[in-house]
């Protein structure tokens, strides 16, 4: 596995991409809904992290709790922690963006950013 790069065969994102997937699902405040539309509004995950606390006031229903929460500088540390407890454990980690997201839950209204599937998931 490269873990530089690619985080395994189930995604596409590079490492530092799924770290910042992973970061939004730990937002305090923030479920699956409201991150999903983070990123339509944003662009990505990443740019939502490092979006200034006017853009996010731009975002209805970011009142300043949210983006308090958005802009906590250890996120992207929690997260990259995250990661490498998922790797040691052989755990795959693939976002909505995967192929190898499962289809059905793709079709749910509240789907989950990223799944952490042991094993295969189709």
């Amino acid at each position: 596995m490269n873990t530089n790069n690619q985080t395994n065969a189930n995604t596409a994102l590079t490492k530092e991409a799924l770290i910042y997937h992973i970061a939004l699902t730990q937002i305090e405040g923030i479920g699956a809904i409201q991150a999903h539309k983070l990123i339509e509004y944003f662009g990505s995950a990443e740019a939502v992290l490092y979006a200034s606390k006017n853009e996010l006031k731009q975002i209805p229903g970011i009142g300043p709790q949210r983006i308090q929460a958005i802009l906590n500088p250890n996120l992207v540390k929690k997260a990259e922690k995250i990661y490498a407890e998922a790797v040691q454990h052989e755990v795959s980690m693939i976002t909505f963006l995967d192929e190898g997201y499962p289809e059905r839950l793709k079709a749910c209204y509240a789907a989950p950013i990223v799944i952490y599937p042991k094993g295969n998931c189709s």
